[in-house]
Protein backbone atom coordinates (compact mmCIF):
# COMPACT_ATOMS: atom_id res chain seq x y z
CA UNK A 1 0.00 0.00 0.00
CA UNK A 2 2.87 2.40 0.78
CA UNK A 3 4.37 1.82 -2.67
CA UNK A 4 0.99 2.52 -4.21
CA UNK A 5 0.46 5.75 -2.28
CA UNK A 6 3.95 6.91 -3.23
CA UNK A 7 3.36 5.98 -6.87
CA UNK A 8 0.08 7.88 -7.02
CA UNK A 9 1.67 10.86 -5.23
CA UNK A 10 4.39 10.98 -7.89
CA UNK A 11 1.89 11.18 -10.73
CA UNK A 12 -0.29 13.72 -8.91
CA UNK A 13 2.77 15.88 -8.20
CA UNK A 14 3.65 15.90 -11.88
CA UNK A 15 0.01 16.65 -12.65
CA UNK A 16 0.05 19.64 -10.30
CA UNK A 17 3.26 20.93 -11.91
CA UNK A 18 1.68 20.51 -15.36
CA UNK A 19 -1.42 22.41 -14.28
CA UNK A 20 0.73 25.16 -12.79
CA UNK A 21 2.67 25.43 -16.04
CA UNK A 22 -0.48 25.44 -18.15
CA UNK A 23 -2.31 28.02 -16.03
CA UNK A 24 0.37 30.11 -14.31
CA UNK A 25 -2.20 32.65 -13.12
CA UNK A 26 -4.29 29.96 -11.41
CA UNK A 27 -4.92 29.84 -7.67
CA UNK A 28 -4.67 26.68 -5.60
CA UNK A 29 -8.43 26.26 -6.01
CA UNK A 30 -7.82 25.88 -9.78
CA UNK A 31 -4.45 24.14 -9.77
CA UNK A 32 -5.41 21.34 -7.35
CA UNK A 33 -8.40 19.91 -9.26
CA UNK A 34 -6.80 20.65 -12.64
CA UNK A 35 -3.60 18.96 -11.46
CA UNK A 36 -5.61 15.91 -10.37
CA UNK A 37 -6.98 15.70 -13.91
CA UNK A 38 -3.48 15.89 -15.41
CA UNK A 39 -2.17 13.36 -12.87
CA UNK A 40 -4.87 10.79 -13.59
CA UNK A 41 -4.36 11.30 -17.33
CA UNK A 42 -0.64 10.55 -16.94
CA UNK A 43 -1.48 7.52 -14.78
CA UNK A 44 -3.60 6.19 -17.63
CA UNK A 45 -1.14 6.99 -20.43
CA UNK A 46 2.37 6.13 -19.26
CA UNK A 47 1.95 2.57 -17.88
CA UNK A 48 -0.17 1.68 -20.93
CA UNK A 49 2.51 2.90 -23.36
CA UNK A 50 5.16 0.63 -21.85
CA UNK A 51 2.66 -2.20 -21.41
CA UNK A 52 2.13 -2.37 -25.18
CA UNK A 53 5.74 -3.59 -25.46
CA UNK A 54 6.43 -5.21 -22.07
CA UNK A 55 2.95 -6.33 -21.07
CA UNK A 56 1.21 -4.92 -18.03
CA UNK A 57 4.01 -5.95 -15.70
CA UNK A 58 6.20 -4.48 -12.99
CA UNK A 59 8.92 -3.33 -15.44
CA UNK A 60 6.31 -1.38 -17.46
CA UNK A 61 4.93 0.17 -14.27
CA UNK A 62 8.43 1.09 -13.06
CA UNK A 63 9.43 2.66 -16.39
CA UNK A 64 6.23 4.72 -16.35
CA UNK A 65 7.24 6.10 -12.95
CA UNK A 66 10.72 6.95 -14.28
CA UNK A 67 9.24 8.88 -17.21
CA UNK A 68 6.77 10.66 -14.91
CA UNK A 69 9.65 11.67 -12.66
CA UNK A 70 11.54 12.89 -15.73
CA UNK A 71 8.60 15.05 -16.79
CA UNK A 72 8.40 16.47 -13.29
CA UNK A 73 12.13 17.18 -13.25
CA UNK A 74 11.87 18.93 -16.63
CA UNK A 75 9.04 21.13 -15.37
CA UNK A 76 11.05 22.01 -12.26
CA UNK A 77 14.10 22.76 -14.41
CA UNK A 78 11.95 25.16 -16.47
CA UNK A 79 11.16 27.06 -13.31
CA UNK A 80 7.72 25.64 -12.54
CA UNK A 81 6.96 25.86 -8.84
CA UNK A 82 3.84 25.21 -6.78
CA UNK A 83 4.61 27.96 -4.29
CA UNK A 84 3.63 31.51 -5.01
CA UNK A 85 0.25 30.72 -6.54
CA UNK A 86 -2.23 33.55 -7.00
CA UNK A 87 -4.49 34.39 -4.08
CA UNK A 88 -8.15 33.66 -4.69
CA UNK A 89 -10.69 35.33 -2.38
CA UNK A 90 -13.35 32.96 -3.70
CA UNK A 91 -11.55 29.74 -2.72
CA UNK A 92 -13.43 29.62 0.57
CA UNK A 93 -16.73 29.59 -1.32
CA UNK A 94 -15.45 26.74 -3.48
CA UNK A 95 -14.55 24.50 -0.57
CA UNK A 96 -17.71 25.41 1.36
CA UNK A 97 -19.72 24.36 -1.69
CA UNK A 98 -17.79 21.15 -2.33
CA UNK A 99 -17.18 19.91 1.21
CA UNK A 100 -20.66 18.47 1.95
CA UNK A 101 -20.71 16.58 -1.34
CA UNK A 102 -17.14 15.37 -0.86
CA UNK A 103 -17.99 13.99 2.59
CA UNK A 104 -21.08 12.20 1.23
CA UNK A 105 -18.97 10.76 -1.60
CA UNK A 106 -16.28 9.48 0.77
CA UNK A 107 -18.92 7.78 2.88
CA UNK A 108 -20.51 6.16 -0.18
CA UNK A 109 -17.13 4.96 -1.45
CA UNK A 110 -16.47 3.38 1.94
CA UNK A 111 -19.80 1.55 2.00
CA UNK A 112 -20.03 0.65 -1.70
CA UNK A 113 -16.58 -0.83 -2.42
CA UNK A 114 -15.83 -4.20 -0.78
CA UNK A 115 -17.29 -3.06 2.55
CA UNK A 116 -16.55 -5.87 5.01
CA UNK A 117 -19.36 -6.40 7.53
CA UNK A 118 -19.57 -9.53 9.66
CA UNK A 119 -17.27 -11.51 7.38
CA UNK A 120 -19.19 -10.66 4.19
CA UNK A 121 -18.56 -8.02 1.55
CA UNK A 122 -21.34 -5.47 1.07
CA UNK A 123 -22.12 -2.84 -1.54
CA UNK A 124 -24.90 -0.49 -2.57
CA UNK A 125 -27.46 -1.49 -5.17
CA UNK A 126 -26.00 0.83 -7.81
CA UNK A 127 -22.67 -1.05 -7.67
CA UNK A 128 -24.16 -4.53 -7.37
CA UNK A 129 -23.52 -5.41 -11.00
CA UNK A 130 -20.84 -2.92 -11.99
CA UNK A 131 -18.30 -3.45 -9.24
CA UNK A 132 -17.76 -7.22 -9.71
CA UNK A 133 -17.17 -6.57 -13.41
CA UNK A 134 -14.64 -3.83 -12.70
CA UNK A 135 -12.89 -5.90 -10.04
CA UNK A 136 -12.57 -8.74 -12.51
CA UNK A 137 -11.11 -6.48 -15.21
CA UNK A 138 -8.65 -4.85 -12.79
CA UNK A 139 -7.40 -8.15 -11.41
CA UNK A 140 -7.23 -9.83 -14.83
CA UNK A 141 -5.08 -7.10 -16.39
CA UNK A 142 -2.68 -7.15 -13.42
CA UNK A 143 -2.44 -10.94 -13.19
CA UNK A 144 -2.29 -11.85 -16.87
CA UNK A 145 -0.13 -8.96 -17.99
CA UNK A 146 -1.89 -9.23 -21.36
CA UNK A 147 -2.00 -5.89 -23.15
CA UNK A 148 -3.99 -5.03 -25.15
CA UNK A 149 -6.41 -7.00 -23.00
CA UNK A 150 -9.27 -9.23 -24.13
CA UNK A 151 -12.55 -9.84 -22.34
CA UNK A 152 -11.77 -12.29 -19.48
CA UNK A 153 -15.49 -13.04 -19.03
CA UNK A 154 -15.63 -14.40 -22.58
CA UNK A 155 -12.57 -16.63 -22.41
CA UNK A 156 -10.31 -14.14 -24.16
CA UNK A 157 -12.00 -14.67 -27.53
CA UNK A 158 -13.32 -11.10 -27.95
CA UNK A 159 -11.58 -7.75 -28.23
CA UNK A 160 -11.71 -5.55 -25.15
CA UNK A 161 -13.74 -2.72 -26.68
CA UNK A 162 -14.63 -1.34 -23.25
CA UNK A 163 -12.53 1.76 -22.36
CA UNK A 164 -10.08 -0.25 -20.29
CA UNK A 165 -7.78 2.55 -19.15
CA UNK A 166 -10.33 3.26 -16.43
CA UNK A 167 -9.29 -0.18 -15.10
CA UNK A 168 -5.53 0.03 -15.65
CA UNK A 169 -5.32 3.07 -13.34
CA UNK A 170 -6.14 0.56 -10.58
CA UNK A 171 -4.40 -2.49 -12.07
CA UNK A 172 -1.12 -0.63 -11.68
CA UNK A 173 -1.53 -0.69 -7.89
CA UNK A 174 -2.35 -4.41 -7.89
CA UNK A 175 0.93 -4.94 -9.75
CA UNK A 176 2.64 -2.94 -7.00
CA UNK A 177 1.17 -5.26 -4.37
CA UNK A 178 -1.82 -3.33 -3.05
CA UNK A 179 -4.95 -5.19 -2.01
CA UNK A 180 -7.90 -4.98 -4.39
CA UNK A 181 -9.94 -2.50 -2.34
CA UNK A 182 -7.01 -0.11 -2.02
CA UNK A 183 -6.22 -0.39 -5.72
CA UNK A 184 -9.87 0.21 -6.62
CA UNK A 185 -10.28 3.30 -4.44
CA UNK A 186 -6.91 5.08 -4.70
CA UNK A 187 -7.29 6.68 -8.14
CA UNK A 188 -10.95 7.44 -7.54
CA UNK A 189 -10.10 10.00 -4.83
CA UNK A 190 -8.21 12.47 -7.07
CA UNK A 191 -10.68 11.75 -9.87
CA UNK A 192 -13.62 12.90 -7.76
CA UNK A 193 -11.69 15.97 -6.65
CA UNK A 194 -11.06 16.83 -10.29
CA UNK A 195 -14.71 16.33 -11.28
CA UNK A 196 -16.13 18.41 -8.45
CA UNK A 197 -13.49 21.13 -8.46
CA UNK A 198 -13.36 21.63 -12.22
CA UNK A 199 -17.15 21.67 -12.58
CA UNK A 200 -17.23 24.56 -10.11
CA UNK A 201 -14.32 26.35 -11.77
CA UNK A 202 -15.85 25.92 -15.23
CA UNK A 203 -19.18 27.33 -14.02
CA UNK A 204 -17.47 30.26 -12.32
CA UNK A 205 -15.33 31.01 -15.36
CA UNK A 206 -18.30 30.89 -17.75
CA UNK A 207 -20.66 32.92 -15.54
CA UNK A 208 -18.08 35.06 -13.69
CA UNK A 209 -19.97 34.48 -10.43
CA UNK A 210 -19.34 32.31 -7.38
CA UNK A 211 -23.06 32.25 -6.54
CA UNK A 212 -23.96 30.97 -9.99
CA UNK A 213 -21.17 28.40 -9.82
CA UNK A 214 -22.43 27.07 -6.48
CA UNK A 215 -26.03 26.87 -7.69
CA UNK A 216 -25.01 25.16 -10.95
CA UNK A 217 -23.00 22.64 -8.91
CA UNK A 218 -25.99 21.66 -6.79
CA UNK A 219 -28.45 21.74 -9.68
CA UNK A 220 -26.32 19.11 -11.39
CA UNK A 221 -25.07 16.91 -8.56
CA UNK A 222 -28.07 17.17 -6.21
CA UNK A 223 -30.90 18.35 -8.43
CA UNK A 224 -33.30 15.98 -10.15
CA UNK A 225 -36.62 15.91 -11.92
CA UNK A 226 -40.15 15.54 -10.67
CA UNK A 227 -39.99 11.84 -9.79
CA UNK A 228 -40.47 12.61 -6.11
CA UNK A 229 -44.12 13.48 -6.87
CA UNK A 230 -44.86 9.78 -7.35
CA UNK A 231 -43.89 9.18 -3.70
CA UNK A 232 -46.15 11.80 -2.13
CA UNK A 233 -49.29 9.64 -2.07
CA UNK A 234 -48.80 8.42 1.49
CA UNK A 235 -46.35 8.51 4.37
CA UNK A 236 -45.38 4.87 3.71
CA UNK A 237 -44.69 5.58 0.06
CA UNK A 238 -42.48 8.54 0.93
CA UNK A 239 -40.66 6.56 3.63
CA UNK A 240 -39.95 3.89 1.03
CA UNK A 241 -37.44 6.23 -0.60
CA UNK A 242 -35.22 5.72 2.46
CA UNK A 243 -36.11 2.18 3.49
CA UNK A 244 -36.94 0.30 0.27
CA UNK A 245 -34.62 -1.57 -2.07
CA UNK A 246 -33.84 1.06 -4.69
CA UNK A 247 -37.17 2.87 -4.57
CA UNK A 248 -35.67 6.14 -5.70
CA UNK A 249 -37.32 9.17 -7.31
CA UNK A 250 -34.41 9.53 -9.74
CA UNK A 251 -34.59 6.01 -11.18
CA UNK A 252 -38.23 4.92 -11.10
CA UNK A 253 -38.54 2.98 -14.33
CA UNK A 254 -42.18 2.01 -13.72
CA UNK A 255 -43.09 5.68 -14.23
CA UNK A 256 -40.47 6.29 -16.94
CA UNK A 257 -38.16 8.21 -14.61
CA UNK A 258 -34.66 7.50 -15.95
CA UNK A 259 -32.63 10.64 -15.13
CA UNK A 260 -30.47 9.23 -12.37
CA UNK A 261 -28.42 11.07 -9.80
CA UNK A 262 -24.93 11.45 -11.31
CA UNK A 263 -23.03 10.69 -8.10
CA UNK A 264 -24.67 7.46 -6.98
CA UNK A 265 -25.64 6.03 -10.37
CA UNK A 266 -22.87 7.25 -12.68
CA UNK A 267 -19.69 8.32 -10.93
CA UNK A 268 -19.46 5.78 -8.10
CA UNK A 269 -20.47 2.60 -9.95
CA UNK A 270 -19.28 3.50 -13.49
CA UNK A 271 -15.53 3.99 -13.41
CA UNK A 272 -15.38 4.93 -17.09
CA UNK A 273 -17.72 7.87 -16.46
CA UNK A 274 -15.79 8.99 -13.39
CA UNK A 275 -12.37 8.91 -15.04
CA UNK A 276 -13.78 10.27 -18.29
CA UNK A 277 -15.27 13.31 -16.54
CA UNK A 278 -12.09 13.63 -14.47
CA UNK A 279 -10.38 14.54 -17.77
CA UNK A 280 -13.35 16.00 -19.67
CA UNK A 281 -14.27 18.75 -17.19
CA UNK A 282 -10.70 20.12 -16.94
CA UNK A 283 -10.57 19.89 -20.74
CA UNK A 284 -13.76 21.94 -21.17
CA UNK A 285 -12.35 24.49 -18.71
CA UNK A 286 -9.18 24.79 -20.81
CA UNK A 287 -11.28 24.80 -24.00
CA UNK A 288 -13.30 27.75 -22.72
CA UNK A 289 -10.13 29.71 -22.05
CA UNK A 290 -8.48 28.56 -25.29
CA UNK A 291 -11.43 29.20 -27.60
CA UNK A 292 -13.68 31.79 -26.02
CA UNK A 293 -11.08 33.83 -24.10
CA UNK A 294 -8.42 33.68 -26.81
CA UNK A 295 -5.64 31.90 -24.84
CA UNK A 296 -4.28 30.07 -27.89
CA UNK A 297 -1.12 28.97 -26.09
CA UNK A 298 -3.22 26.44 -24.15
CA UNK A 299 -3.73 24.04 -27.04
CA UNK A 300 -0.68 21.81 -26.30
CA UNK A 301 -1.79 21.44 -22.70
CA UNK A 302 -5.33 20.62 -23.76
CA UNK A 303 -4.02 18.03 -26.21
CA UNK A 304 -1.73 16.47 -23.59
CA UNK A 305 -4.53 16.31 -21.03
CA UNK A 306 -6.98 14.44 -23.28
CA UNK A 307 -4.57 11.94 -24.88
CA UNK A 308 -6.08 8.87 -23.10
CA UNK A 309 -9.71 10.05 -23.25
CA UNK A 310 -11.08 7.58 -25.88
CA UNK A 311 -9.95 4.60 -23.79
CA UNK A 312 -10.90 6.25 -20.50
CA UNK A 313 -14.43 7.08 -21.62
CA UNK A 314 -15.29 7.02 -25.30
CA UNK A 315 -18.50 9.02 -24.83
CA UNK A 316 -16.57 11.87 -23.19
CA UNK A 317 -14.14 11.91 -26.10
CA UNK A 318 -17.03 12.18 -28.56
CA UNK A 319 -18.62 14.96 -26.50
CA UNK A 320 -15.35 16.89 -26.49
CA UNK A 321 -15.06 16.54 -30.28
CA UNK A 322 -18.49 18.13 -30.73
CA UNK A 323 -17.68 20.95 -28.29
CA UNK A 324 -14.45 21.61 -30.19
CA UNK A 325 -16.21 21.56 -33.56
CA UNK A 326 -18.64 24.25 -32.41
CA UNK A 327 -15.73 26.16 -30.87
CA UNK A 328 -13.91 25.97 -34.19
CA UNK A 329 -16.94 27.38 -36.00
CA UNK A 330 -17.01 30.20 -33.43
CA UNK A 331 -13.37 30.96 -34.20
CA UNK A 332 -14.10 31.07 -37.94
CA UNK A 333 -17.10 33.32 -37.34
CA UNK A 334 -14.89 35.84 -35.55
CA UNK A 335 -12.81 36.39 -38.69
CA UNK A 336 -10.11 33.72 -38.92
CA UNK A 337 -6.48 34.59 -39.15
CA UNK A 338 -3.55 32.27 -39.53
CA UNK A 339 -2.41 32.65 -35.93
CA UNK A 340 -5.89 31.79 -34.63
CA UNK A 341 -6.40 28.73 -36.84
CA UNK A 342 -2.97 27.13 -36.40
CA UNK A 343 -3.61 26.16 -32.75
CA UNK A 344 -6.84 24.46 -33.81
CA UNK A 345 -4.97 22.53 -36.50
CA UNK A 346 -2.32 21.53 -33.99
CA UNK A 347 -4.94 20.32 -31.52
CA UNK A 348 -6.77 18.36 -34.23
CA UNK A 349 -3.56 16.78 -35.56
CA UNK A 350 -2.22 15.65 -32.17
CA UNK A 351 -5.53 14.33 -30.84
CA UNK A 352 -6.55 12.83 -34.18
CA UNK A 353 -3.35 10.81 -34.51
CA UNK A 354 -3.24 9.70 -30.85
CA UNK A 355 -6.93 8.85 -30.65
CA UNK A 356 -6.99 6.95 -33.92
CA UNK A 357 -4.09 4.77 -32.80
CA UNK A 358 -5.99 3.92 -29.63
CA UNK A 359 -9.38 3.31 -31.18
CA UNK A 360 -8.55 1.32 -34.31
CA UNK A 361 -7.60 -1.92 -32.51
CA UNK A 362 -10.13 -1.52 -29.68
CA UNK A 363 -13.35 0.51 -29.73
CA UNK A 364 -13.72 0.80 -33.51
CA UNK A 365 -12.76 -2.84 -34.05
CA UNK A 366 -15.34 -4.00 -31.53
CA UNK A 367 -17.96 -1.78 -33.13
CA UNK A 368 -17.37 -3.60 -36.41
CA UNK A 369 -17.33 -7.02 -34.74
CA UNK A 370 -20.36 -6.50 -32.50
CA UNK A 371 -24.03 -6.38 -33.33
CA UNK A 372 -26.16 -3.23 -33.02
CA UNK A 373 -23.23 -1.15 -31.72
CA UNK A 374 -24.01 1.81 -33.98
CA UNK A 375 -27.54 2.46 -35.18
CA UNK A 376 -30.28 5.07 -35.52
CA UNK A 377 -32.77 5.45 -32.67
CA UNK A 378 -34.93 8.41 -31.64
CA UNK A 379 -35.60 9.82 -28.17
CA UNK A 380 -33.10 7.99 -25.99
CA UNK A 381 -34.87 5.61 -23.56
CA UNK A 382 -38.40 7.00 -23.97
CA UNK A 383 -39.27 4.81 -26.95
CA UNK A 384 -41.05 1.44 -26.97
CA UNK A 385 -39.82 -1.53 -29.00
CA UNK A 386 -42.50 -0.79 -31.62
CA UNK A 387 -41.20 2.76 -32.11
CA UNK A 388 -43.92 4.57 -30.15
CA UNK A 389 -43.10 6.89 -27.24
CA UNK A 390 -43.92 6.00 -23.65
CA UNK A 391 -44.42 9.69 -22.84
CA UNK A 392 -44.77 12.85 -24.86
CA UNK A 393 -41.26 13.91 -25.93
CA UNK A 394 -41.20 17.14 -23.94
CA UNK A 395 -43.10 15.78 -20.92
CA UNK A 396 -40.57 12.97 -20.65
CA UNK A 397 -37.73 15.45 -20.18
CA UNK A 398 -39.77 17.83 -18.05
CA UNK A 399 -40.57 15.16 -15.48
CA UNK A 400 -37.08 13.65 -15.68
CA UNK A 401 -34.94 16.81 -15.55
CA UNK A 402 -37.41 19.21 -13.98
CA UNK A 403 -36.67 22.87 -13.40
CA UNK A 404 -33.46 23.04 -15.41
CA UNK A 405 -35.19 21.73 -18.54
CA UNK A 406 -38.05 24.24 -18.17
CA UNK A 407 -35.57 27.11 -17.93
CA UNK A 408 -33.34 26.18 -20.87
CA UNK A 409 -34.93 28.44 -23.49
CA UNK A 410 -35.14 31.63 -21.36
CA UNK A 411 -31.68 30.87 -19.95
CA UNK A 412 -30.27 30.54 -23.47
CA UNK A 413 -31.92 33.78 -24.62
CA UNK A 414 -30.53 35.65 -21.61
CA UNK A 415 -27.02 34.20 -21.98
CA UNK A 416 -24.10 36.12 -23.44
CA UNK A 417 -22.99 35.26 -27.01
CA UNK A 418 -19.94 33.21 -25.92
CA UNK A 419 -22.09 31.27 -23.46
CA UNK A 420 -24.56 30.50 -26.25
CA UNK A 421 -21.78 29.18 -28.45
CA UNK A 422 -20.53 26.90 -25.66
CA UNK A 423 -24.07 25.66 -25.08
CA UNK A 424 -24.35 25.19 -28.84
CA UNK A 425 -21.79 22.43 -28.44
CA UNK A 426 -24.12 20.90 -25.85
CA UNK A 427 -27.02 21.12 -28.31
CA UNK A 428 -24.91 19.29 -30.89
CA UNK A 429 -24.34 16.54 -28.30
CA UNK A 430 -28.08 16.40 -27.56
CA UNK A 431 -28.99 16.15 -31.24
CA UNK A 432 -26.53 13.32 -31.86
CA UNK A 433 -27.51 11.41 -28.71
CA UNK A 434 -31.20 11.65 -29.60
CA UNK A 435 -30.80 10.09 -33.03
CA UNK A 436 -27.77 7.76 -32.89
CA UNK A 437 -26.96 4.97 -30.41
CA UNK A 438 -23.30 4.10 -29.94
CA UNK A 439 -23.54 0.84 -27.94
CA UNK A 440 -25.91 -2.12 -27.58
CA UNK A 441 -27.83 -0.51 -24.69
CA UNK A 442 -29.84 2.61 -25.58
CA UNK A 443 -29.66 3.75 -21.95
CA UNK A 444 -25.92 4.36 -22.13
CA UNK A 445 -26.44 7.37 -24.38
CA UNK A 446 -27.02 9.24 -21.12
CA UNK A 447 -23.23 9.48 -20.92
CA UNK A 448 -23.54 12.00 -23.74
CA UNK A 449 -26.77 13.60 -22.53
CA UNK A 450 -25.29 14.45 -19.13
CA UNK A 451 -22.57 16.55 -20.77
CA UNK A 452 -25.33 18.59 -22.42
CA UNK A 453 -27.02 18.76 -19.01
CA UNK A 454 -23.87 20.13 -17.36
CA UNK A 455 -23.94 23.14 -19.68
CA UNK A 456 -27.69 23.52 -19.18
CA UNK A 457 -27.28 23.64 -15.39
CA UNK A 458 -24.74 26.45 -15.76
CA UNK A 459 -27.12 28.55 -17.89
CA UNK A 460 -30.10 27.79 -15.65
CA UNK A 461 -28.14 28.78 -12.53
CA UNK A 462 -27.18 32.05 -14.18
CA UNK A 463 -30.81 32.83 -15.00
CA UNK A 464 -32.05 31.98 -11.50
CA UNK A 465 -29.42 34.09 -9.73
CA UNK A 466 -30.06 37.03 -12.07
CA UNK A 467 -33.81 36.82 -11.48
CA UNK A 468 -33.28 36.65 -7.72
CA UNK A 469 -31.03 39.71 -7.88
CA UNK A 470 -33.70 41.63 -9.77
CA UNK A 471 -36.44 40.54 -7.40
CA UNK A 472 -34.41 41.78 -4.42
CA UNK A 473 -34.41 45.29 -5.90
CA UNK A 474 -38.20 45.47 -5.99
CA UNK A 475 -39.98 47.43 -3.21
Amino acid sequence: MLFSVFYLSLFLSVGLLSARRAVPDGSAAVIVPLGCGFGVSLLAVLPALFAVVLGFTLPAVALAAVVAAGIGAALLYRGTRLRGMAKDPDSGALWACLLPVVLITLYLLHTHVLHLVGGAYHTGQSCYGDMPMHLGFIKYIAQSGEFLPRYPLLGGTHRFGYPFLCETVSSVFVVLGADLRTAYLLPMLPAFLSVYGMFWQLARRVTDSIGKACLAFYLFFMGSGLGFVYFLGSADSFAGIFTGFYTTPTNFVEKNIEWVNPIVDLLIPQRATLFGWCVLLPAVYLLWRFCYEGERRLWPWLAALVLPLPLLHTHSALALVLLCLVGGVYTLAQGPRRKTLLPWLGLAAVCGAAWLCQMLPTVLAQSLDGQHMLRLHFNWINGQDDGTLRDNYFWFYIKNIGLVYLLLIPAFLRAKPKQRWLYGGGLAILALAEFVVFQPNNYDNNKLLYVWHILGCILAAQLLVDIFAEVRTLP
